[in-house]
Order: C-alpha cells, then sequence, then structure tokens
C-alpha cells in the first residue's frame, strides 16, 4: 500500500518520510531522479535520524555491459550510485517495525555512470522499528526538481 510519495517541485538537499506506520511487515521505497552538478556520487539513507556509519553496513555486487564485469565492496549508508543523468532504485527493508532484531536491507539500483545494475545487502544494526527515513546526497549536491520518492507498505 502506498504510504506517502514525495515529488520534489524544486530541488532539495534531502527528503524524509517520517511517522511511519507500524503496520506492514516490510518497507519498499522506490527512488527515480537524478541529482545536480557531480559525474557521480552517492544518495545515502538514515533511519530514525542514526549518523552513525558503524550501523549500515552493506555488501554491494555491480555489473554491467557485455564483459560480465563484476565488482564487491564495502559501504557504510551508500544507498545508490548516482550521477547528473537519471537513475532507479528499490529499497526493500525487511521487518521494519520489529524491536527484538537489526533490519535487514535489500537494494537494487542502476549506476548511470557507469551503465552498471548494482544489487546491495546490507542492515541497520539496531532494534528499534523504524518511524522515519531520511534520504540526502553525501557529497553536497541537491537532489533534483522532479526526483520520486514513493514509500510501500508491504503485508508479509
Amino acid at each position: 500500500m502506498l504510504l506517502n510519495q514525495i515529488e520534489l517541485s524544486s530541488s532539495a538537499s534531502s527528503v524524509t518520510f517520517s511517522n511511519i506506520p507500524q503496520g506492514y511487515g516490510d518497507l519498499v521505497l522506490i527512488v527515480s531522479g537524478g541529482t545536480s552538478g557531480a559525474s557521480t556520487t552517492s544518495v545515502e539513507i538514515q533511519f530514525n535520524g542514526d549518523t552513525s556509519t558503524s550501523n549500515y553496513p552493506m555488501v554491494c555486487m555491480q555489473g554491467g555491459g557485455d564483459v560480465g564485469t563484476y565488482a564487491s565492496f564495502t559501504v557504510s549508508r551508500t544507498f545508490m550510485a548516482v550521477g547528473s543523468t537519471s537513475y532507479t532504485g528499490i529499497v526493500h527493508v525487511m521487518d521494519y517495525s520489529a524491536t527484538d532484531k537489526h533490519k535487514t536491507i535489500l537494494l537494487r539500483d542502476n549506476s548511470p555512470v557507469q551503465s552498471d545494475v548494482r544489487a546491495t545487502a546490507g542492515r541497520w544494526s539496531n532494534t528499534a522499528a523504524v518511524t522515519s527515513i531520511q534520504l540526502y546526497d553525501n557529497s553536497g549536491e541537491t537532489l533534483d526538481s522532479g526526483n520520486v520518492f514513493s514509500l510501500y507498505g508491504v503485508y508479509a
């Protein structure tokens, strides 16, 4: 069920979903848009205002093109590799309302800079229920006007 959708009418430094209802099993966040200025940058995700990079361990695989290359690396809070061109990403947060475990995160996105696709698995190392999600560009660029952020609650 669509919980909230934000479409930027002007550029913004961040987007926040707050007061997220707790009646679903999982959250799915779909993002499409771009950032201004940088040729490559990252959009980061933050739950409940938690700024500790050590609470967001993630492993990412990426590949593309006709040579079947791939890369695997560890990141902290990196949500999507984006450029000034368009990008799309889907984030799945499992058991977001549980208060007895860390939150598992799965992400699929495209990298317009390298024409790659990526799959990321990670967790939020906190047992609190997710009540807010903030997205922002890690290099201080702005999220462009026209970006669309759609948050869904999923019965799991």
